[in-house]
């Protein structure tokens, strides 16, 4: 995942994130794929939703879902991720 990384900090200094803001968006996207034990790059659409489920029954949901929408709409270059479901549903 090292040239992941690196062109997701890339991504993030062409933006002008924060020092704080990149990494806090590396930890969740290294956290994302150790959970789901693959790189982001081959995932399909249901494992990316599952991992949206554990955020919202077990931790922070906010945070890690910016983290993981920008991995996959800038560095990843792909146009969609499966809709978040809501806590109540």
């Amino acid at each position: 995942m090292a040239a992941l990384r690196q062109r997701m900090i890339e991504d993030m200094r062409v933006r002008n994130f924060s020092p704080y803001a990149q990494e806090m968006c590396l930890d969740r996207a290294a956290k994302f794929a150790k959970h789901l034990g693959k790189s982001p790059e081959v995932l399909e659409p249901e494992e990316i939703r599952t991992w949206q489920v554990y955020l919202i029954n077990n931790k922070n949901a906010c945070e890690s879902a910016r983290a993981l929408r920008f991995l996959h709409r800038i560095t990843l270059e792909k146009e969609r991720i499966p809709s978040s479901p809501s806590k109540g549903a």
